[in-house]
């Protein structure tokens, strides 16, 4: 199972953790401004699930975040791109808060992400 958190860290952070990578790189853009990375993991097939989890805005619990996506109104809505085929949702940046968004894939179908700490949030 692969993991890819993204969080707020005094600004953003990530991490990324592939068990079985094909190729991988990392290089700063070519503008050098920014930085690029990528890769392959060979432990995920086609027809796997990615699974993506959203952490509660801290002052929420997840079931109120939940209906707060569900509403018809609000800048926390799920919000339709049918044009690009796509869902939005926004979620405000917290500080010390690295695993806030998780994709996970492989065998990841409904599973919290393993050795994800929790002891660097404020």
């Amino acid at each position: 199972m692969g993991d890819q958190c993204t969080g707020g860290g005094g600004s953003v952070e990530w991490a990324l953790d592939v068990p079985d990578t094909d190729w991988a790189y990392s290089t700063p853009k070519t503008d050098a401004k920014g930085h690029r990375q990528g890769g392959v993991d060979k432990a995920a097939q086609v027809g796997s699930w990615f699974t993506v989890s959203i952490e509660a805005p801290r002052k929420m619990s997840a079931e109120e975040y939940l209906k707060v996506l569900k509403a018809d109104t609000g800048d926390l809505r799920l919000q339709l791109d049918a044009e690009n085929n796509r869902v939005y949702l926004n979620l405000k940046v917290e500080a010390y808060n690295p695993d806030q968004i998780r994709v996970s894939w492989g065998n990841s179908f409904h599973q919290r992400a393993r050795g994800v700490s929790r002891s660097s949030k404020a």
